[in-house]
Parts: C-alpha cells; structure tokens; sequence
C-alpha cells in the first residue's frame, strides 16, 4: 500500500467512527448514511490496493531469512 492509499484508509475508519458516535447519539438517518459510506469506500480501496498488487506485485516479501 502507498502513502495515497493508507491516507484513504485512515479517513475512511475515522468517517465509520463518526458514524457509528452519531448513531449511538441518537442520530439515525446521517450515523447511518455516513457508517455505511464509510464502509464502502474501505470496501472499494481494498478491492483497488488488491488489484493493483496483484498486476504488479513490485518487490517480493522478505522471508526473514538473510
């Protein structure tokens, strides 16, 4: 994952934190329209970091072994 795409990550759990605050508040309609964007879009950047990784998996993983 590049910097780009943790950057969206993070906003993404801090906008489902939001929501889920709003919706233990009491405020249904926007804790859950913000919740459930928010759980999409984590949705949609993990699908586009998967793809991506997988046409062009760049540097291999180091085993741990030298």
């Amino acid at each position: 994952m590049d910097r780009q795409a943790i950057a969206f990550v993070v906003a993404f759990v801090a906008a489902g934190i939001f929501g889920l605050v709003l919706l233990i508040g009491g405020d249904w309609l926007p804790g859950t329209i913000i919740a459930a964007l928010a759980l999409a879009g984590l949705t949609l950047q993990f699908s586009r970091s998967k793809r991506r990784d997988e046409a062009d998996p760049g540097v291999p993983p180091q085993t741990g072994s030298n």
